[in-house]
């Protein structure tokens, strides 16, 4: 997990196989494994840089200094999520509808 411009996880970038390989390494590590929001389940929604600000001015800073932060990606993968838009947080909440999920079952 890290400042991604689209917000994709481990689950977008590594197969089942993969993700079960690395969650073994990190939780057999000498160090206290740190997760992030829905990774002990391999939650599958991005988690998206967003913002609430109400001052206008700061918001268009935010979505300036973004695109400018990502101009090479720009060019190879479209345009990032906005920052203060509404459907950019709601596509970065947790899927806590994972019962039926084979998958999110023996990754927990």
């Amino acid at each position: 997990m890290g400042n991604r411009m689209l917000g994709d996880r481990l689950t977008h970038l590594l197969s089942f196989e993969g993700q079960k390989l690395a969650a073994g390494i990190m939780l057999t590590s000498a160090f206290v494994p740190m997760l992030f929001m829905g990774e002990e389940f391999g939650e599958e929604n991005p988690f998206q840089y967003f913002v609430s600000h109400g001052d206008p001015e700061l918001v268009k800073a935010v979505q300036q200094g973004r695109k400018r932060e990502f101009e090479y990606f720009l060019t190879h993968e479209g345009d990032f999520p906005d920052p203060q838009s509404k459907e950019t947080f709601n596509n970065s909440k947790l899927n806590w509808n994972f019962k039926d999920d084979e998958r999110k079952k023996k990754t927990i």
